[in-house]
């Protein structure tokens, strides 16, 4: 008899991969992901500049926490896959998600924000690619 947790596993298993035989849908999958933290990562307000050891704080006499940086047309989709790869790589690597929110809702709605959102594409990244390079490798055909 299959425990609801099997069969969840098994079910989210044939959907992204086919059992290790339909990749498409997985890879279709990071495409989604990739336009849509683009699209998120590339709104103003969306990231800031990683303070480097002994720089001050942004908190500091004279700095100007209300200053609004964006991400180039290029560099926003790195950064989007920086975030979601589980693994470090070195591009885009002078950013950091801000903590301001992604949007302005109702008080009633919560706010998510842009470190929110990162921290949601690291785990999408840490479950999806460890499954993806198993259906690649073969070891979830059956």
């Amino acid at each position: 008899m299959r425990t609801p947790l099997r069969w969840l596993a098994d079910t989210l298993l044939w959907g992204l991969t086919g059992y290790g035989v339909r990749l498409g849908r997985l890879l279709a999958a990071f495409v989604v992901i990739l336009i849509v933290g683009t699209l998120v990562f590339k709104t103003e307000g969306a990231v800031e500049p990683k303070t480097p050891p002994g720089a001050g704080s942004p908190n500091a006499p004279g700095a100007t926490p209300d200053v609004r940086h964006q991400l180039s047309t290029f560099d926003a989709p790195w950064f989007t896959a920086r975030v979601f790869l589980p693994v470090e790589i070195p591009v885009a690597s002078a950013w950091q998600p801000s903590s301001k929110t992604v949007y302005q809702a109702p008080a009633y709605v919560p706010h998510v924000r842009f470190v929110t959102f990162a921290s949601g594409l690291k785990m999408l990244g840490w479950i999806l690619i460890p499954i993806w390079v198993a259906a690649l490798t073969g070891i979830l055909k059956r």
